[in-house]
């Protein structure tokens, strides 16, 4: 996909069944067939189909990532290269990892922070991305800590940071407290809120052309006309409001949208049916 001069591509990790105690399995039989079921029905009935998709964006001199997957594998005892993970999947595109200059962060959930760092061979965590900034909001890591410090559970999805904590330690990770801010020309990170405390997302413009990157608020294409599953937001009524703006202005602005947990539908544009109800076109 383009996007004025950015290219953009999925990394595919593959296909996954999220469980309501918060556990992801990952799955070898595709889900060929759209469920007739909503997405909160899925869930209730104890799990979700999901994919876990980071996104490599390229132009203008820098090499981007919109969050960075589960990391399954990277782990030297473990590597496999037929797991699927940030580095089998940059390596399709020719992008080494020391090339990555910056990864945005939409929230610190372990299934899009997982595939920062690895235990190397001397059991040691090292960066998979040394030479990135990676960017998140203040307000996340902090509440991240709260949730680790207190045991509490807010969300489907638990954080698990012990690998996050070498990169902080590195200054790696630059925290940032704007509700908006360009990281370079044309890509920009805009602070929501809704499913966690800090959580942004991703607006991607050049030449007239626009592409945005909503997170878990809008994960995928199931989630388009405000289904809400119980537990996966923190603020679930500024999550709602949030998503109904969100989608009239990429309708409006006729954008890309593109999806980290899509089963099927990568990305798309945002059209309305007879019903007034957005669906997604190629």
């Amino acid at each position: 996909m383009k996007v004025g001069e950015f290219s953009i591509e999925h990394l595919s990790e593959g296909q996954f069944e999220l469980f309501n105690d918060g556990s992801l399995i990952k799955t070898d039989a595709p889900h060929k067939k759209k469920s007739s079921k909503l997405a909160s029905e899925l869930y209730e009935e104890l799990y979700l189909p999901m994919g876990v998709d980071p996104i490599l964006v390229r132009g203008k001199g820098a090499t981007v990532l919109l969050d960075a997957g589960l990391g399954i594998g990277l782990d030297t005892k473990k590597r496999d290269p037929a797991i699927s993970n940030i580095i089998t999947n940059l390596e399709i595109f020719e992008v080494d990892p020391s090339e990555v200059t910056h990864v945005i962060l939409s929230h610190m959930h372990h299934d899009h922070t997982g595939g920062l760092a690895y235990a190397d061979k001397n059991s040691r965590i090292t960066s998979t991305l040394p030479n990135a900034k990676i960017i998140a909001q203040r307000s996340d890591w902090e509440f991240a800590l709260t949730c680790i410090n207190e045991n509490i559970k807010y969300s489907d999805v638990p954080y698990e940071l012990d690998n996050l904590f070498r990169l902080v330690a590195d200054q790696q990770i630059e925290f940032i407290d704007q509700e908006n801010m360009e990281i370079i020309p044309g890509i920009e990170i805009i602070r929501t809120g809704g499913h966690t405390p800090g959580h942004q997302i991703v607006r991607i413009r050049d030449a007239g052309e626009t592409a945005y990157y909503f997170g878990d608020l809008i994960p995928n294409e199931e989630f388009l006309n405000f289904t809400m599953i119980p537990d996966a937001d923190v603020e679930e009524s500024d999550s709602r409001q949030i998503k109904m703006l969100l989608m009239k202005q990429a309708f409006l602005e006729s954008a890309q949208v593109l999806f980290y947990h899509s089963v099927h539908l990568k990305s798309g544009k945002l059209t309305r049916d007879p019903n007034r109800q957005y669906v997604l076109s190629k």
